[in-house]
């Protein structure tokens, strides 16, 4: 049998990726990637989508990965292609969401040697990625290809269970790359011996968790039951909403508090929650906790808080600290001995809730007392504040905006400003909202892109609330909307800059933090967005924003609403509403 060895090599690679239940496969054009493109797209079990630029197709990739909590294939060619999936890796690092790169490459004799398109990039990820392999020169020897299959399934299943995240094969390639170019014969039985040939361990999508000893469990039951003032954090993550009442349920045996992130979703549930806490920021802002209120024992799921007072809080606080995540991750900056436990959120909850109960559910702890009652001024001091009338603000829309969305609909905050006006004043609304993040690294580079990804694999009314820099830095993002006719609803808050750095001390600094920080853009976005073939809404009163959400609630195609604010009453404003909504 007659065949090309570069497409029988990543014809073998795209099978294995069937193996381990890859469904997606993203691919940006290039010639040296040309045999894993063709095998990818002549295999029908796998969808391919086309991405041109391969820092959007990185991002891209994250958001479908993250929709369907699956691995997902990144396919792009050699030299500075590479580089451009960076910064979508370094977030699926931070995350652990398992991105399969796969970069075509020159062979190694040619690198340093003034080949075009030709860079060092073996192992080019190596401070953020979970697994590389150099796949080598295809071959067609029976133990060069078993020692590639090994390859191939030893990252697939450190991207999926043994230490989850992005994974790197790099695959060198010298031409021709086309399947009708034959370059070698093989035997039919043995082809067809290596195609029927499946890899094993992948039956189970299920991810590996740790195993917490009993005397563990008992000591942080031990801890909680003597405990006074319980803390519970609950940051940034990717929960199902079966955990919400079990973490509440959690919080009420030993009397707990909850501080729930506005990134953790968990403010945006139908389930009652009895024992969360969302206004704690505005709290923690203006007054100092009594020394009998003081937290003693704090549980920690999720990533960092996005909350800074929360933060301060941590780096004050003297007490037991639990830390629970799937792969024991230090998710607290602070300093202090710190308990990390390595198992799935639920089944954590499910251990300790299975414990005989020293718990006091029906005596009230200092904290959780103080808390609801401050909480519930807040949040009353708050709904007063917010009026239906005058100029917008970015503060007192978050709420506008999380009310006008749909019940089982994604929300994909920014970062910035957009996520901490959202940590700071959402209240809860009895909706289900799924609500993601790119927290990891926290930059602004791919927010439209993961937002674009999530809302192609959800299926669901999709929306996301950025800023105007995030937004142009990643324009051409719109065109894979524009192909793919992703109904994506994005507000855009335009206040013509980087306006968070107004709150930091740099904004003393007059002309020079302008220049250099606010970086203020005058871009008229409606060509841009009208040009990606997008529906494009410009406001600047409530009922505007109202009318443009109505339709594009009814478009089939992509929408921008961007709401046009003025930064130095958006910032007074805030501050006005914090001291407001705080009592001071």
């Amino acid at each position: 049998m007659k065949i090309n060895k570069n497409y029988f090599w990543a014809d073998i690679f795209i099978n294995c990726l069937l193996d381990a239940d890859v469904q997606y496969a993203v691919i940006s054009p290039g010639s040296r990637n040309t045999s894993l493109t063709l095998a990818a797209v002549d295999n029908e079990q796998l969808e391919t989508l086309s991405v041109i630029d391969e820092r959007g197709a990185g991002f891209f990739a994250l958001g479908l990965a993250r929709s369907i909590n699956k691995p997902v294939a990144l396919i792009c060619t050699s030299g500075t292609a590479t580089a451009e999936y960076y910064p979508a890796i370094i977030e699926a690092y931070q995350q652990r969401i398992p991105l399969i790169v796969c970069t075509a490459d020159r062979p190694g004799h040619l690198v340093d040697t003034g080949a075009n398109q030709t860079i060092r990039q073996s192992n080019i990820y190596k401070n953020h990625i979970r697994f590389f392999a150099d796949c080598g020169l295809p071959s067609l020897k029976q133990n060069s290809i078993k020692t590639y299959k090994n390859k191939i399934s030893k990252g697939l299943l450190t991207a999926l269970y043994d230490d989850r995240g992005p994974v790197h094969f790099n695959f060198p390639f010298e031409k021709p790359f086309e399947p009708h170019s034959t370059t070698d014969d093989i035997d039919i039985n043995t082809f067809s011996g290596i195609a029927d040939e499946r890899l094993e361990g992948f039956e189970t999508d299920d991810l590996q968790e740790g195993h917490v000893p009993a005397a563990t469990l008992k000591k942080i039951e031990k801890a909680l039951a003597k405990s006074k003032n319980p803390l519970v954090l609950v940051g940034p993550g990717d929960f199902d909403d079966d955990f919400y009442p079990m973490v509440n349920e959690f919080a009420r045996r030993y009397n707990a508090v909850i501080f729930g992130d506005a990134a953790s979703g968990i403010r945006f549930t139908k389930k009652t929650l009895s024992h969360v806490i969302v206004n704690y920021d505005t709290l923690l802002r203006f007054e100092t906790l009594p020394a009998n209120v003081s937290p003693d024992v704090i549980i920690i799921f999720g990533r960092t808080m996005t909350s800074v007072m929360v933060e301060k809080l941590l780096e004050t606080s003297s007490d037991f600290r639990v830390v629970i995540n799937t792969f024991g991750d230090r998710f607290d900056p602070s300093d202090g001995n710190r308990l990390i436990i390595n198992r799935k959120s639920k089944s954590f909850l499910l251990d300790m809730l299975a414990l005989p109960s020293k718990g006091k559910a029906e005596k009230a702890g200092n904290l959780l007392s103080y808390m609801k009652k401050k909480d519930a001024a807040i949040e009353k001091r708050k709904r007063k504040y917010i009026s239906v009338n005058g100029k917008i603000s970015e503060a007192e829309l978050v709420n506008t905006i999380i009310g006008a969305l749909p019940d089982k609909s994604t929300l994909m905050l920014g970062n910035s400003l957009p996520i901490r006006d959202y940590d700071n004043f959402a209240s809860p609304v009895k909706k289900d909202i799924a609500v993601k993040q790119n927290r990891g690294a926290s930059g602004i580079d791919g927010i439209t892109a993961t937002a674009l990804g999530l809302a192609y694999a959800n299926k669901q009314k999709s929306f996301l609330v950025t800023g105007d820099v995030a937004f142009y830095y990643d324009i051409n993002s719109l065109l894979i909307g524009k192909k793919y006719s992703i109904p994506l609803i994005i507000f855009v808050m335009n206040n013509n800059g980087g306006r968070i750095f107004d709150m930091l001390p740099v904004a003393q600094y007059g002309e020079a933090c302008k220049e250099f920080f606010v970086t203020p853009l005058d871009i008229d976005f409606k060509p841009l967005v009208q040009g990606f073939g997008g529906i494009f809404h410009s406001v600047k009163t409530r009922a505007a924003l109202a009318s443009a959400i109505q339709k594009s609630l009814s478009a089939k195609s992509l929408s921008v609403i961007e709401i046009v604010v003025d930064a130095d009453y958006s910032a007074k404003k805030r501050t006005e509403m914090r001291r407001y909504i705080s009592g001071d």
